[in-house]
């Protein structure tokens, strides 16, 4: 019995043993388990970490290319805008790639083409104090004056600058011309010389000329020597209007062309009367109105 006793108590105590190594074996298991466990989380974490790190820098390079393009945007249409009204030309050619003078020329041609055309060959002529002008004389004056013309406008004011992909838009304010009042002062400068605007009449007529069209090219000429001779400066309207235009990207500058120039200066006119005449001299309308647009 003794003997029985002693071998159940040892096959206990085998099983305690197996029961208690296999417990331990669990325990260990498990504790791998949670550590590696421990350890992906500790990964997955740190890889959302990294990515929303990877979000902010990347939120942070575009806003800051967002706030350079603008910047270089507003320095290409300051550069604009002060060639069209102030007369600086220092930027001009980083923008448009032409420099401020040949500018000049370039938009001076257009305006020259677009005129000439309806007055052409060589018997288009006018007589004021005995000196004889033909189309060409006259219009190659009235394009560089024309032109020049603007730059007297000087002060503008850049309200808005919105960069999207590779173009810019620009919304700028600024003080146009007033073509009835410019209108005017031709009017003026043409009972100075009514001799000379019948003679010129009577020139036209005999070469079978349509009397407008000589008025028309008298007051073209006319145009010439009060804003350019005389200097007189032509009449803004009092107030400002918003303009707005396009800059495209190039490479890392932002960049336009002549055509655009020359849009910007027809929006920079308008068919109205100045506001800071006063209300006699408006009233002091021409009975004869330039037909031609300026």
């Amino acid at each position: 019995m003794k003997k029985k006793n002693k071998l159940q108590i040892g096959f206990i105590t085998l099983m305690s043993v197996m029961v208690l190594t296999g417990c331990g074996g669990n325990n260990e298991a498990e504790k791998e388990s949670s550590k590696v466990s421990s350890q992906s989380g500790s990964a997955v974490i740190e890889k959302v970490d990294k990515l929303l790190d990877s979000s902010e820098d990347k939120k942070s390079e575009s806003k800051t290319s967002s706030t350079s393009d603008e910047k270089k945007a507003t320095k290409a249409a300051t550069a604009v805008l002060d060639y069209l009204y102030k007369n600086k030309t220092a930027n001009l050619k980083d923008v448009t790639g032409v420099a401020g003078t040949d500018m000049n020329r370039i938009l001076e041609d257009v305006v020259y083409d677009s005129k000439v055309r309806d007055f052409p060959g060589n018997d288009w002529a006018i007589v004021i104090d005995d000196s004889i002008f033909t189309s060409e004389d006259i219009f190659r004056q009235y394009s560089k004056v024309f032109i020049q013309g603007f730059k007297q406008i000087k002060d503008y004011e850049i309200k808005d600058v919105s960069v999207e992909g590779d173009s810019a838009e620009i919304t700028f304010l600024v003080n146009p011309i007033s073509l009835p009042s410019v209108s005017n002062t031709i009017g003026k400068e043409r009972s100075k010389v009514k001799e000379s605007l019948e003679e010129t009449k009577e020139l036209g007529i005999i070469s079978g000329k349509d009397v407008q069209d000589i008025i028309d090219l008298f007051d073209f000429k006319l145009f010439g020597i009060a804003f350019g001779e005389q200097g007189k400066p032509m009449n803004l309207l009092g107030e400002q209007i918003e303009i707005e235009f396009t800059l495209e990207k190039d490479g890392d500058k932002f960049m336009t062309d002549s055509e655009t120039l020359l849009d910007l200066i027809k929006q920079s006119q308008v068919n109205e009367y100045s506001k800071t005449n006063s209300t006699s001299d408006q009233e002091d309308v021409l009975k004869e109105e330039l037909n031609s647009e300026l």
